[in-house]
């Protein structure tokens, strides 16, 4: 299959507010999807990033995401059945050892009540209409035609009640030509709905969110986050884990984990190290590890690289995340010059 062109088309630009989403794990009825898709991330299927370019969009915006920021995002409605969003994936490899290819990517789904009963979306692969899908609130889903597969992980929502996370296709690899693209497209029917569809412009999709999970157990998974908290009497950068929902409610983790952290502001040379320790008992419960005081940072954007080992001190992943510093120092530390 190869990517074929079509006439670009322009659509027009609407004015959206930018949302601030809340991360949050996936909930209980989603457990089946979350599991496939942190499975297939460890497998030795290949998953590729599902977005490189935009061919065409009807809406362009800034819009909230699951990775709590807004970002560039294409969109269709299913208004008058001739919005779409189309999209080139990542190059097939030269060599493909597996029987199939995923392919993965961000997107945001407009299923909040005020925008009337959900309509089909229609989902294209090189030009052919390869599935008819339903968005429900703040759900995975899954659809299956022929030895194709499309899912979709829900990760966080808004506060209207819109869905954000990440697709994944699966496609046959005796269907793909090495060295190209697909071509996706994803169309709005004709209906009295204002439903959407967005795609967020990640080119990393894959590697961050596989970066962002570690399988304690066969049953147990983690997803791993850098956040700024405030607190009363100080702000801290932490190491949040959120425990992804799975089959085996009650196994235990019993893990004892190490976490390197390297805080550099950006530009500079200057590098806070930190090695903290955290036990796993409890596999129901979400863990947080203070990495630093905003104390210890000047104002600007840091740089932070974690590393994540087990017992024996191997690695499990390393996650990178750029934070703002932007609160005003603490009065006693006015002085204090920025770091070096």
């Amino acid at each position: 299959m190869s990517c074929s062109k079509s006439k670009s088309r322009a659509g027009r630009i609407t004015t959206i507010a930018v949302i601030c989403l809340a991360f949050i794990g996936s909930h209980a009825n989603t457990r089946e999807n979350s599991a496939r898709l942190l499975d297939l991330m460890h497998s030795a299927t290949p998953v590729l990033e599902g977005y490189a370019k935009t061919r065409s969009a009807s809406h362009t915006e800034e819009y909230g995401t699951c990775r709590d920021e807004a970002r560039l995002s294409y969109f269709e409605y299913t208004t008058d059945g001739r919005e779409f969003v189309e999209w080139e994936t990542a190059a097939i490899p030269a060599s493909i050892s597996s029987n199939e290819v995923a392919f993965m990517w961000t997107c945001g789904l407009g299923t909040h009540p005020g925008l009337g009963k959900p309509a089909p979306h229609k989902f294209f692969i090189n030009g052919k209409e390869s599935f008819s899908v339903l968005f429900q609130p703040q759900q995975d889903a899954a659809w299956t035609s022929g030895d194709y597969r499309l899912y979709f992980n829900y990760l966080a929502a808004d506060k209207w009640g819109d869905t954000f996370g990440v697709m994944c296709l699966i496609v046959p690899a005796r269907d793909l030509e090495p060295g190209k693209p697909l071509c996706l497209k994803m169309a709005g029917s004709a209906g009295s709905s204002k439903s959407w569809f967005a795609l967020q412009a990640y080119t990393n999709t894959t590697s961050y969110f596989k970066e962002r999970h570690i399988k304690l157990s066969e049953n147990v998974v983690y997803r791993l986050k850098i956040n700024k908290k405030v607190f009363e009497d100080d702000d801290m950068i932490l190491l949040q884990m959120a425990r992804v929902p799975s089959s085996a409610a009650g196994e235990k983790a019993d893990r004892k984990l190490s976490f390197q952290a390297a805080i550099q502001q950006t530009g500079r040379t200057n590098t806070i190290r930190k090695t903290l320790t955290l036990a796993v008992a409890d596999s129901q419960q979400d863990y947080a590890a203070p990495l630093c005081s905003t104390r210890e940072l000047a104002c600007g954007k840091f740089d932070i690289a974690v590393t994540v080992l087990d017992e024996t001190n191997n690695i499990l992943t390393v996650i990178t995340e750029q934070i703002k510093n932007l609160a005003p120092l603490k009065k006693e530390l006015k002085d204090t010059p920025p770091l070096m």
